[in-house]
């Protein structure tokens, strides 16, 4: 059953970055209508993850933010923001600066997350932002914790499922890598990590070193995939039914 829906649904493959932390080096959304999800691990010194999109006039951004359901990240709140010309001014508090010329609309987490259960790779997600933003033109969306505690972030954006080269072997690696990043211990052994609070480091670098060094890194602690949102979040719904 597997196989075939894989058929149906194949995905592009993914790539690996590690500096998708300012408006500079954002990741590159080459379509906001395609499915795309990114995540992050964010460290002390990678505080921040952006995308770059340039959509249609008046077009309808799909913007969701999550977070594993790992135990130390149960109190993790991070927040959103979409930023492009023609949004509300941004609020002063931002820990970023705006490109000139854009507006702002953050979004901060849900009162209660909506648990997400993954069955293809057996992962699960606490999603606190899932919200559409009318824009025009180039902008951002930015994820990030408001208070600076390390931990780990997905962002994701467009709807329409887009799945025409992915293989079975890409497949498997996407199910280890997710589980990788997600700390299941499936396929690698989590590290001993701990949540740091970022702002309270003392700023001496022998004190700063040694508290980003606890938040201990994966070989997937940033990955992002275009196309396999609908793979991954959103679409239980039709996989059941195909399963069906």
């Amino acid at each position: 059953m597997i196989l075939s829906l894989i058929a149906i649904a194949s995905a592009h493959k993914p790539s690996f970055g590690n500096d998708f932390t300012s408006a500079q080096s954002a990741y590159l959304v080459e379509d906001p209508n395609i499915s795309i999800v990114v995540y992050q691990e964010l460290t002390c010194d990678e505080t921040e993850l952006w995308l770059h999109f340039t959509a249609e006039e008046d077009f309808p951004l799909y913007v969701q933010l999550g977070v594993p359901v790992i135990d130390r990240l149960e109190n993790y709140y991070p927040k959103a923001a979409v930023l492009a010309a023609g949004l509300p001014e941004p609020p002063s508090d931002l820990p970023f600066e705006v490109p000139e010329g854009m507006g702002a609309i953050v979004f901060d987490s849900e009162d209660q997350a909506q648990d997400f259960y993954e069955p293809f790779t057996q992962t699960e997600s606490w999603i606190w932002v899932e919200e559409w933003v009318n824009v025009s033109g180039e902008g951002y969306i930015v994820g990030w914790h408001p208070e600076q505690w390390t931990g780990k972030i997905w962002l994701a954006t467009g709807e329409v499922e887009d799945f025409e080269d992915v293989s079975i072997s890409d497949f498997a690696y996407w199910t280890e890598a997710v589980n990788n990043f997600h700390e299941t211990g499936k396929f690698e052994h989590p590290p001993n990590t701990e949540v740091i609070e970022c702002l309270a480091t003392p700023e001496s670098e022998e004190a700063s070193t040694k508290g980003c060094a606890t938040t201990q890194r994966t070989s997937t602690e940033l990955l992002f995939f275009t196309g396999i949102l609908g793979l991954f979040f959103r679409r239980s719904r039709r996989i059941k039914e195909v399963l069906q």
